[in-house]
């Protein structure tokens, strides 16, 4: 049986409060623009900000100085004098330090660049190429000439959030014929990337191992073409594909049974470590998982018509997961406005206690999202009030030992949810005595008020605390603030 839930938090938080630890603040890299969709706000308050600048902790090298001070100083160097002596330096420099000056002139001077200069002097020899849609240089003649001019060998190729007019199905098809070799492809939020350009991709670039066609127009038939031709697949991300639906991916299913002998497509990719289905309609269960699945490190099903009795029937097939983002659960479709209401979502105080029982064995993870379940407190008014609530299980089992929690956008929150942030000095369990390992907490646009402000107290882990719009006063911001042990290297919004 559970231990009986405490009913005070100050009570809680009185001895945690001398029992600080002492130490430095751990390093924590923020999370990827793929994983970090922003939601529709569903709470109106509003809150003070406070924000403060983590500093970089180690010196840059000196190759990253050199490389900056020459992209802040490049048009002194494009003068007439000089212009002849840079482009042979250009020329001469070393492939791998090709795209990390590109890089550094796209932050400081964008408007040299143009599709001459780049396809002349960025896309030979360089191991990777990165185009994104704020280079205004980059023209459908930057693609041809990434066709015609890029090195055979060339690992890494982002295209994204490029234009119709620059990369599209019908201007660009030859433009995966040279690169055999190519291992990781990004064409994220290029509009204009659809079936032709996904299938060409899979027929030149078997050797791929990452791909990201998030919210591209590909077909189902173009994903299974690169399905069945890429079989060392490690990261696959089909996240706002509109063509992918649960009717959509039938194909990929049969073509899983028909050529492998399983009945079901993740069994047919081991190599698989990142998935990305969310804002589909793709249900996350046991037709598409299989009894062979891979082992997922990361698993992005936000904004899916998966039901809680799918998820809770495939989880505890993924004991390997590092990231699992499980918001805004519901057969609403694809996490539009209207999903964002009512009684349509997955994740209810049952289903969230099963999903508790099999991630709490889950060694490995560190990254985790609830965010806007807004049924995750439901029907919970009539519980024991000695046992933990659903949402404080979690986080007694689950939450605490995650590096990064989102539990925003869930406006049914209260602050006692979160009673077991605090460490308890008399627990048997060692885990429950120590400080939470929290660096990353997001409790925006909730209903929460300063009662939760001692709980945020006490997880001095803290790097980055994410309290907008919510209905903390200053007074708990300022709780908040003095209790956290390294304020310093805390960032409060």
């Amino acid at each position: 049986m559970p231990p009986k839930r405490k009913t005070s938090i100050a009570e809680r938080n009185s001895t945690s409060k001398r029992r600080r630890t002492d130490g430095g603040a751990r390093q924590f890299g923020a999370a990827a623009s793929d994983d970090e969709r922003p939601f529709v706000s569903t709470a109106g308050a509003t809150a003070t900000h406070s924000t403060r600048r983590i500093w970089q902790t180690t010196p840059p090298t000196l190759a990253n100085i050199a490389l900056r001070v020459a992209a802040m100083r490049i048009q002194d160097l494009w003068r007439p004098s000089l212009e002849m002596h840079t482009k042979a330096m250009l020329k001469e420099l070393p492939p791998d330090l090709i795209p990390r000056l590109f890089a550094q002139l796209q932050i400081y001077h964008p408007t040299i660049l143009k599709s001459e200069l780049i396809v002349t002097y960025f896309v030979p020899r360089s191991p990777q190429i990165v185009l994104t849609g704020s280079l205004t240089g980059a023209t459908s003649q930057t693609i041809r000439g990434i066709a015609e001019y890029a090195p055979s060998d060339l690992r890494l190729l982002e295209l994204s959030g490029l234009p119709p007019k620059v990369l599209s199905d019908t201007k660009t098809k030859g433009l995966f014929q040279k690169l055999p070799r190519l291992e990781v492809l990004i064409l994220r939020e290029s509009k204009g990337v659809g079936p032709v350009l996904v299938t060409a991709a899979a027929t030149h670039c078997p050797k791929l191992k990452q791909v990201n066609l998030n919210d591209t127009q590909a077909s189902t038939e173009s994903v299974v073409t690169l399905l069945s031709s890429c079989k060392r697949l490690q990261t696959l991300k089909l996240a706002g594909i509109p063509h992918l639906s649960k009717t959509g991916l039938k194909p990929i299913l049969n073509y899983a049974k028909d050529r492998s002998g399983y009945r079901n497509l993740l069994s047919y990719f081991p190599h698989l470590r990142r998935l990305d289905i969310s804002y589909t309609t793709v249900h996350f269960n046991t037709a598409l998982v299989g009894g062979l699945p891979p082992a997922l490190e990361k698993l992005i099903i936000r904004c899916t018509p998966t039901t809680g009795p799918e998820l809770s029937e495939v989880i505890p097939h993924f004991k390997q997961l590092r990231t699992l983002d499980i918001g805004a659960l519901g057969p609403g479709g694809k996490g539009t406005v209207a999903m964002l209401t009512g009684s349509i979502f997955s994740l209810t105080p049952p289903v969230l206690r099963q999903v508790t029982n099999a991630l709490a064995s889950f060694e490995h993870l560190e990254r985790m999202s609830l965010a806007a379940n807004l049924q995750i407190t439901a029907f919970e008014s009539d519980a024991d009030p000695d046992e933990p609530t659903a949402v404080q299980d979690f986080i007694r089992r689950v939450g605490r030992r995650c590096k990064y929690l989102d539990m925003s956008d869930n406006v049914s929150l209260k602050g006692s949810d979160f009673l077991y942030l605090v460490p308890d000095p008399e627990a048997v369990d060692f885990s429950l005595a120590a400080v939470s390992n929290l660096e990353h907490l997001k409790l925006s646009n909730t209903k929460l008020d300063d009662e939760v402000a001692d709980c945020i107290a006490s997880c001095t882990n803290l790097r980055i605390l994410d309290l907008e719009a919510t209905h903390i006063s200053v007074y708990g911001y300022k709780t908040a603030e003095e209790y956290l042990k390294h304020g310093k290297n805390t960032a409060i919004k």
